[in-house]
């Protein structure tokens, strides 16, 4: 079993671009792991992982929860919003 830093190192990983950097918005640059099988020309690598609640609005909105639903979750703390 490889170490997190062995992965990232393997020669194989490399080869494959199985890795890359994101910059995430408070922790500075993150390596991260890739797909394991390429599907295509689309590239992999988007963004980094959001921050928590950064998206909660826009995914219960989504799902049909209306705005004064929302708020009252996250004023109960059932959810976190950035």
């Amino acid at each position: 079993m490889l170490s997190v830093d062995e992965v990232f190192n393997h020669p194989l990983a490399t080869e494959l671009e199985l890795a890359g950097t994101v910059r995430h918005t408070t922790l500075g640059d993150l390596q991260v792991l890739g797909r394991p099988a390429d599907t295509g020309d689309a590239p992999w690598l988007h963004s980094a992982p959001p921050l928590l609640g950064e998206h909660s609005h826009a995914v219960l909105s989504d799902h049909g929860f209306s705005d004064a639903e929302i708020a009252g979750y996250t004023q109960r703390g059932i959810i976190a919003q950035r």
